[in-house]
């Protein structure tokens, strides 16, 4: 009798020491349901605007709006091609997911908005058209508010499936307007809209590898851009004025 209870005891022991020896961090993280990490989000949208004015005093010319964007901190996801999830593509089902686990590492819900940090520049390279004759000098230009500036805390940013083939990214709680004083800008207001491409919504896609690939690769990488140019005979007050907008998100998976 005592043999067993000291058999027990003896293997109670050593399942402890071994759980002791296991490892406590990818290996737990995989059980729970995860299977990567995105280890950088990196965003740029670069719009080449020009405004075209005759007005007496007005602002004419060009100037360049640049944002950059990245998630602020790693984020441990579920990536998978769910084939029954709902798809943005019209009269499709399944599409991939950029999820959290459920309970006990089962299903996955879509991974919500993740803070975001980066930059903001202005530049206004415009200048003024010269007086009325008669009429005494300009007040000069306002550009007290063009320059760097950090994007507001309320920046964020999504990596999220979009359909069979495609991820979406985007920047949200960011306009592109300057918050310190004058300065002009293009047409743009967010990041996503149809003044900026992509999708008919202004969506801009990341193209996914195969199902294979992404289950073979220990480090991933995908990339997404648009570019669109539009042009406005009419921008208001008898100006004309252009946009030429280019956007990249690049997303690094990292499997654990």
């Amino acid at each position: 009798m005592r043999c067993g209870r000291l058999a027990i005891a003896i293997l109670v022991v050593s399942t402890a020491g071994a759980a002791s020896f296991l490892p406590s961090s990818d290996a737990a993280k995989e059980a729970r349901g995860y299977s990567h990490r995105i280890s950088l989000v990196s965003g740029q949208l670069v719009d080449h605007w020009t405004v075209t004015d005759s007005a007496p005093c007005h602002a004419t010319g060009r100037g360049t709006l640049t944002v950059k964007f990245r998630f602020a901190k790693t984020k441990l996801v579920k990536l998978v091609l769910d084939r029954y999830h709902s798809s943005n593509t019209p009269g499709k089902l399944g599409s991939w997911v950029v999820g959290i686990p459920g309970p006990n590492g089962g299903g996955a819900r879509d991974m919500p908005y993740q803070p975001a940090t980066g930059t903001i520049t202005f530049a206004d390279l415009t200048t003024q058209n010269p007086p009325a004759p008669g009429t005494g000098d300009c007040e000069p230009l306002d550009k007290s508010g063009c320059g760097t500036f950090a994007l507001p805390r309320t920046a964020r940013s999504l990596i999220a499936g979009y359909d069979r083939r495609f991820l979406s990214a985007d920047l949200s709680g960011v306009l592109f307007v300057s918050r310190s004083g004058e300065c002009l800008a293009g047409q743009i207001s967010i990041f996503s809209e149809r003044l900026a491409g992509g999708t008919r919504d202004g969506e801009l896609l990341l193209r996914m590898p195969s199902v294979s690939t992404v289950a073979s690769r220990r480090v991933l990488r995908v990339t997404g851009s648009s570019h669109k140019v539009t042009t406005y005979p009419d921008c208001g007050d008898g100006t004309s004025c252009s946009d030429d907008i280019t956007r990249r998100v690049s997303v690094t998976f990292k499997k654990l």
